[in-house]
């Protein structure tokens, strides 16, 4: 802060005053259970929990088309239990990691079915599936679709909308 010369000894004052007062809020806010919580889809959720969910998130991406991509590789590369794992993903969503996979898998299979034209086969092996069945019986499930008709019907609303 700055104050001009001559300065009033009172304006001083009140200008301490207020900096320790900040000080002391500043202070209590950050050692409440408040500022260790931030909101993700309407839930509070710890930082630290939300940490973990962020780079679990980021390991799966990375390993996405590795087929043996699973709960263990997840736990081993953060270095904790699959209990563990399991407690921490339970505390940020109600999914199971496994079901964490099969949906980031899936995103990304919708992804590339929207912006590439891989084929189905190459699609599936870079979300790594190994099972062309078990792929189209997933993304059905969720779908009510097969991934062509999917991908025809994403193409047909875009070109709708221009």
């Amino acid at each position: 802060m700055y104050i001009t010369k001559p300065f009033n000894v009172q304006y001083l004052e009140k200008l301490v005053e207020r900096f320790l007062h900040q000080k002391d809020n500043l202070k209590e806010y950050y050692g409440s259970a408040v500022s260790s919580y931030q909101m993700s889809k309407g839930q509070l959720v710890h930082k630290d929990d939300k940490e973990i969910f962020d780079r679990i998130i980021m390991i799966i991406d990375q390993n996405i088309s590795n087929p043996e991509l699973n709960v263990e590789l997840i736990s081993s590369s953060l270095g904790i239990s699959t209990r563990q794992l399991y407690r921490r993903i339970k505390s940020v969503t109600e999914q199971t990691p496994s079901d964490l996979i099969k949906e980031q898998k899936l995103k990304m299979a919708e992804r590339l079915l929207i912006s590439t034209n891989l084929s189905i086969d190459e699609i599936i092996f870079k979300t790594g599936y190994t099972n062309r069945g078990n792929f189209f019986r997933i993304f059905s499930a969720k779908h009510q679709m097969t991934p062509k008709q999917y991908r025809n019907q994403k193409k047909n609303e875009v070109e709708g909308t221009n």
